[in-house]
């Protein structure tokens, strides 16, 4: 053989073996097997358990810490007497859960799409502030170990407040759409963010 067709064929071997080589290295990536699906949805399983478990135990600190809901403002709470008073904030604890199955109910909550689930939080609230009349209603999340969610009336700050009989007529409002115990009283709570 002459040496061109020689050279030709080391050529055309060395393109070849390179075009098999871009060719199965650019080839779509084989479906993943059902197991591997499977063991991908059991370790976000096991994450999330994970995440819940620190979760609450930072929860439990904060409480320890910080102390649970309380019936009354201790003085060491009072602006007037504290001005340096850490907030504490007034109204019914709830869960999460309570609030989206209310939101469920009333048909403005999507199971599909995240950011309308969290803009069906702040209309539950808003829906909540035109059924009882006071503009004021939050949602907080309040340092308990019993609720996650607190629809928070005032501050320690605040200083506006209802009368008995409107906070009444508020608190059996909120009560029956939520599905809260009617023994249940509106407590003095710690912001998580405290």
């Amino acid at each position: 053989m002459s040496d061109q067709v020689e050279s030709g064929l080391v050529k055309y071997s060395q393109m070849s073996s390179s075009i098999s080589h871009y060719s199965t290295s650019h080839q779509a990536a084989p479906e993943p097997r059902a197991e591997e699906e499977e063991e991908k949805q059991e370790s976000l399983k096991e994450r999330r358990q994970r995440q819940l478990r620190e979760e609450g135990e930072r929860m439990k600190r904060r409480v320890e810490r910080y102390g649970p809901p309380l019936e009354e403002l201790p003085d060491e709470f009072e602006p007037r007497l504290n001005p340096k008073a850490r907030v504490m904030w007034y109204g019914l604890g709830t869960t999460l859960s309570a609030i989206v199955d209310y939101a469920k109910e009333e048909g403005f909550y999507e199971e599909s799409s995240p950011r309308a689930n969290r803009n069906a939080l702040y209309d539950t609230v808003d829906r909540f502030r035109n059924k009882c009349g006071w503009r004021k209603l939050k949602l907080i999340a309040p340092v308990s170990l019993e609720f996650n969610c607190l629809i928070a009336f005032w501050s320690n700050y605040s200083s506006e407040f209802l009368n008995v009989k409107d906070e009444k007529a508020m608190l059996r409002i909120l009560r029956e759409a939520l599905k809260i115990d009617p023994a249940q009283k509106p407590m003095w709570f710690r912001p998580v963010t405290c």
